[in-house]
């Protein structure tokens, strides 16, 4: 080993870590973001009750009047209890610097759970976020992709030492998992494919002997590791129904899954066309991936490129499953670095050039992100980034002049309300769109009432809407001046608008 060193020389091997950990400060870099999501309100608002309650989860909808009777599940109330208990004790600055710590995390531990050196996993690592740029953020699903990456370590690592006892965690990872983030299920998918390519594989080269190694990587596990992986799978699926809606926590999964409604009207889960302008990322890292793939085909575990396959047509079903598809896919890249540079890397990172390209790199991302870091550094910089965000100045308007009645609010802004005005119900927020009962969807009428189509009115007239809150200049904001309604607060962002008196007191009158 001295000789090794010696012959190798020291100082590649400070370069080495110098490369790592400019990587790695990079990935933290360009995970920065403020907590500025649409849902974070209700998710603060959701810990919070949760902790006054004597974590005693709701059996029905609380924030809105809509569906007061409608028995939502709070899939991430554990989540909600962290973020909120972070927020009020140490403010929003932290709960961003932890979010970023859990987004990069996600992306290296993803990298390392095919051995390698780390600098390939670093690289492979890298990429993931770049490509992932425009989809992270504060925001719970976060915590599935980290909790995807260390169940990848926990499967490839078994895969490579049957012997270890770190396999037993699976249940005890599932257990957490499901009590976090709704995102759970993806990780029973990863292991139903794992045992389905491991046991394809076996049965490929049993039948074709001759194809192993010569085509592509075929070892599989022994039928003894299979048996086990298979039994802590089935328990790890079991042991999801311990939360505190037990065997419900699966209708929120499958109903949110299945509505094609929300795949056309929800920009998060539409899926990914090359007509976005935003998908070109995306599309670029994919495309790129499978090129390299094929160039590197040889040198891919395949069990890894079939769920990686499965996860990538995901992906394209909905952008919410983009990010959870990149985590998937980053030790493929660790392959294909393995695969094209080999053990030469070292020589390329010996190049005091590289080093500096990588230095500038990170400088750059500093500087771009110096706003942003900015904002999660300082308590009060970050509360006006959210105010700026979202219709603050109308809500302290509302508190000092409150409007009785139904409120009628942009979707975009439930969460918010639901957080900085607690004293009005609001009519739907970002839980709600696949909500449905007795007949009625509550979100298919918002868009119908957002988007001024026909009936519009009369559904105002139905929820008994006394009252709106929505952009400034929208198409309902201009539609209800003209028929009338009260313009009782207006900036650059917000409107708010009263019903007519005399069409307010004919209502009252039938009634009666």
């Amino acid at each position: 080993m001295i000789n090794l060193v010696q012959k190798s020389g020291r100082n590649i091997f400070t370069t080495i870590n110098l490369f790592i950990l400019l990587g790695i400060i990079m990935i933290l870099v360009l995970s920065i973001r403020p907590a500025f999501d649409p849902d974070m309100g209700w998710h603060l608002k959701d810990g919070e009750y949760l902790l006054k309650s004597g974590w005693q989860v709701p059996k029905t909808d609380i924030y809105s009047y809509t569906m007061p009777d409608f028995p939502f599940i709070m899939h991430e109330w554990l989540t909600d209890i962290g973020m909120y208990s972070i927020y009020n004790h140490f403010g929003l600055p932290l709960l961003s610097i932890i979010f970023v710590l859990i987004t990069a995390a996600a992306f290296v531990v993803s990298a390392i759970a095919v051995p390698a050196r780390r600098e390939y996993q670093i690289i492979a690592a890298l990429v993931g976020c770049i490509a992932s740029l425009n989809i992270i953020g504060v925001r719970p699903q976060m915590i599935t992709l980290l909790f995807l990456a260390i169940l990848l370590n926990l499967i490839y690592h078994f895969r490579s030492y049957p012997q270890t006892k770190i396999i037993y965690l699976l249940p005890v990872l599932f257990l957490v998992w499901v009590n976090l983030h709704g995102g759970f299920p993806s990780g029973l998918v990863v292991l139903g494919l794992f045992l389905f390519f491991e046991l394809l594989k076996k049965a490929v080269v049993h039948l074709y002997k001759r194809i192993r190694k010569k085509i592509i990587n075929l070892p599989a596990i022994t039928w003894f590791s299979w048996r086990k992986i298979f039994c802590l799978s089935f328990l790890s699926g079991i042991v999801t129904l311990i939360n505190p809606y037990g065997w419900r926590i699966y209708i929120e999964v499958i109903t949110t899954i299945t509505d094609s409604y929300l795949k056309h009207n929800i920009s998060e889960w539409v899926p990914v066309s090359v007509t976005q302008a935003h998908s070109f990322r995306f599309l670029a890292y994919l495309g790129l991936l499978l090129i390299l793939t094929l160039i590197s085909i040889r040198k891919i575990d395949f069990t890894h490129l079939g769920i990686t396959a499965v996860f990538a047509w995901f992906a394209f079903s909905s952008w919410r499953n983009v990010p959870i598809f990149i985590v998937i896919s980053i030790p493929l890249w660790v392959y294909i670095v393995k695969g094209l540079v080999g053990e030469s890397l070292s020589k390329i990172i010996k190049n005091k050039g590289i080093i500096a390209l990588l230095l500038f790199g990170v400088v750059v991302s500093v500087f771009q992100s110096r706003q942003m870091l900015s904002t999660i550094l300082s308590s009060k910089k970050h509360y006006d980034f959210i105010m700026a965000t979202y219709p603050y100045q109308a809500v302290q308007y509302l508190k000092a002049n409150p409007i009785s009645g139904n409120m009628f609010n942009d979707y975009d802004w439930g969460g918010f309300l639901i957080w900085q005005y607690p004293e009005q119900k609001v009519f739907v927020d970002g839980r709600m769109p696949s909500w449905r009962q007795n007949g009625e969807h509550v979100f298919g009428d918002h868009q119908q009432i957002s988007n001024i189509s026909l009936g519009f009115r009369e559904l105002l007239k139905e929820y008994d809407v006394s009252w709106v809150i929505t952009k400034s200049n929208s198409l309902l904001a201009i539609a209800l001046v003209g028929d009338g309604w009260e313009g009782v607060y207006q900036d650059n962002k917000a409107a708010i608008l009263k019903k007519p008196v005399a069409e307010k007191n004919d209502l009252d009158n039938q009634t009666e």
